[in-house]
């Protein structure tokens, strides 16, 4: 494991009531502290003779990151309300999960984004989905040791509405930004696409910085009436990326939000094109195969693994700035191929849609460790109407509609 520029600190607020929540927990974390990933910090490690409130004070002052175990004993005490919540919703960068079944969303907590759906709490998950729920979070907690000063960097928080990269979020529409998509501005021109090194051309556009999230597509659920699509075996975590959607599902998402999918140019484009160096990278990263700049895991046996919070791994970021381009999910493009195995221009009409036989995937998944699928150019093509565990969906927004 790479070990990040800066270790986060971080403090675990949390009821003693839930001290077996915290002990799982924290053999999660020791391997990350092994490598100084992290620095742990908890009332366990109060010494006998130690002034208990002043060493909370002093931690909490020097954390860079809170983690939230909350359950009704966490938000009934009145010490964790009074001293430990204010400073730390302050200032902190949160990160909670919700250890049993309460009334979080009477409390500031519920501002912040939940590291898995709370509707499901820990201690009615198996052993092996609670491990998949502290391994997010553990994920996410490394990756805020590449945030910048200013918060910005590591997985997104649904709050935030700053767009990265060649970002001019004023010409978003306040519809698009309220839905916490942050957008990567690529600008028109030619670029090298594919093996063969082609140049092709593509228009103005924003792209998701980050694959869909669950989150993301929840809302569209919640507010078109729709079914969740059946959750992988690790269960739904809100700021992991959405699987198991069909083409058409991913269509309608992007079309619900404004906008539609990438076509193969446009996420290629954003995927490797470097406009400084005029030239296109073998993978997201570089011209070198990396793997650990990437979110993979070795399937055995039944273990399919799973997917990881977004933004993960910043060191694989592509030249404009798109995170898990390859590793994670594949994710459904908008080109389609008619039986003759002909590219289809127009997509518009009910006959051409008919004629579709199968829909455009790129960027390799977390299942993927073979360097050659793993590389920007390469592409997959399903029948549009298959779910899988390891494909979602990026959200492109056309210059012209801003």
């Amino acid at each position: 494991m790479q070990k990040p520029a800066k270790s986060p600190r971080v403090f675990i607020s949390y009821s003693h009531q839930d001290a077996a929540i915290l002990d799982s927990l924290k053999v999660h974390l020791r391997a990350y502290e092994w490598c100084d990933a992290v620095s742990v910090w908890d009332d366990q490690r109060l010494l006998p003779g130690q002034d208990w409130r002043a060493e909370i004070k002093n931690a909490i002052q020097a954390a860079d990151v809170a983690v939230l175990l909350v359950s009704p004993h966490f938000l009934a005490s009145r010490f964790i309300r009074d001293n430990e919540l204010p400073p730390l919703l302050a200032g902190k960068h949160v990160l909670w999960v919700a250890v049993s079944h309460c009334a979080y969303g009477t409390t500031p907590i519920a501002d912040y984004q939940c590291v898995h759906d709370p509707r499901k709490p820990l201690k009615g998950l198996s052993v092996v989905q609670r491990d998949g729920v502290f391994l997010s979070l553990c994920q996410a907690i490394v990756a805020r040791a590449a945030a910048k000063p200013d918060g910005s960097g590591g997985p997104p928080h649904p709050d935030d509405s700053e767009l990265a990269g060649n970002a001019r979020p004023a010409e978003v529409p306040a519809r698009i930004q309220s839905l916490g998509l942050e957008l990567i501005f690529i600008p028109a021109g030619r670029f090298q696409m594919g093996d063969d090194l082609r140049w092709e051309e593509t228009g103005a556009y924003w792209i998701g910085k980050y694959p869909v999230t669950v989150a993301q597509y929840r809302r569209f659920c919640a507010e078109t009436g729709r079914e969740m699509p059946p959750a992988p075996d690790w269960g739904w975590m809100d700021n992991h990326p959405i699987v198991n959607v069909t083409w058409f599902d991913a269509r309608d998402f992007c079309a619900w939000a404004g906008g539609r999918l990438p076509t193969e140019k446009e996420w290629e484009k954003a995927a490797r094109w470097d406009e400084a160096k005029k030239h296109s990278r073998v993978y997201p990263w570089g011209d070198e195969w990396e793997p650990d700049k990437y979110h993979s895991v070795t399937m055995t046996g039944m273990d399919l693994g799973s997917t990881a919070p977004v933004g993960s791994h910043p060191s694989g970021v592509s030249p404009y700035g798109c995170h898990d381009m390859v590793g994670n999910v594949q994710e459904w493009c908008e080109d389609g191929l008619d039986e003759r195995d002909e590219p289809l221009d127009a997509l518009s009409s009910v006959e051409t849609l008919a004629r579709v036989a199968v829909r455009a995937t790129r960027g390799a998944s977390y299942a993927e460790s073979d360097s050659r699928i793993c590389s920007a150019a390469y592409d997959f093509w399903l029948h549009p109407a298959l779910r899988f565990f390891f494909i979602g969906c990026r959200y492109v927004l056309p210059d012209d509609v801003c």
